[in-house]
């Protein structure tokens, strides 16, 4: 049923071997084998959330509300830049803890500007269009 997570799936990256979701102890290899403790395993988190960025509201005048959602603690940057690529605002830089990440923001008021969010955390980068009346 929706929302119920029974267990996770374990991959042998060696030799292709993935377990059941259910119970980790069955497999559907062809083959019974002892896994060598030095092998490699891949675990596969279920039902992980992707990192995401919401920012509002949007138009916003001075104040805007970020949230970053990240599925793991990691470091990275939230930055607000112009259409000129020059950095308005550096939101937040260091470590994103894991889940929702809060952030409430002034920025100084000037005449309708568009601007561009840049969240950089691991390998990811996220962007979005901010709209300053």
């Amino acid at each position: 049923a929706a929302g119920s997570v029974t267990g996770i799936k374990v991959k042998n990256v060696n030799t292709g071997c993935i377990s059941s979701a259910a119970d980790c102890s069955v497999s559907d290899c062809t083959a019974s084998r002892t896994m060598d403790t030095a092998e490699t395993l891949n675990v596969e988190k279920v039902m992980e959330k992707p990192t995401s960025v919401k920012a509002f509201p949007n138009p916003f005048k001075n104040s805007i509300n970020f949230v970053v959602e990240v599925p793991e603690s990691g470091e990275g940057s939230l930055d607000v830049m112009n259409m000129f690529g020059q950095k308005v605002k550096t939101i937040f830089k260091g470590t994103f803890k894991e889940g929702k990440n809060t952030y409430e923001v002034n920025l100084p008021s000037h005449q309708s500007s568009t601007l561009i969010y840049i969240l950089n955390i691991g390998d990811k980068r996220l962007t979005g269009k901010l709209i300053q009346m």
